[in-house]
């Protein structure tokens, strides 16, 4: 998912972060609030966006319906500001969970 060229610190989040720290073997960031307790009290005061910026995360890997639809009122800011697309991996079209991008977090 996260090109082998990329630098070993780079590091990744995702609401589906199981998946990418175990394939990825970049620092992961749990987004989802499931096993981050910290991530969970961002989602909840919609500051999910500060969150990002501060644990230094690089890029944000997921489901565009999560980071976009289902997760996209937690962000607390317009997402264009937080995040540039920069690869689409597009599947066949069925499912709202079609679309898996990496996101680069941009510079504040």
């Amino acid at each position: 998912m996260i090109d082998a060229a990329e630098p070993a610190d780079v590091r990744v989040a995702g609401f589906n972060s199981g998946i990418l720290s175990y394939y990825g073997g970049h620092p992961t960031v749990n987004l989802d609030g499931v096993m981050n307790a910290d991530a969970y009290d961002a989602i909840q005061k919609r500051r999910l966006a500060e969150y990002v910026r501060d644990q230094r995360v690089d890029v944000v890997v997921d489901f565009a319906a999560y980071v976009d639809g289902e997760f996209g009122a937690y962000w607390g800011a317009d997402t264009s500001a937080l995040l540039a697309r920069r690869r689409v991996f597009a599947g066949a079209g069925r499912t709202d969970f079609d679309e898996y991008v990496i996101y680069d977090v941009l510079p504040r």
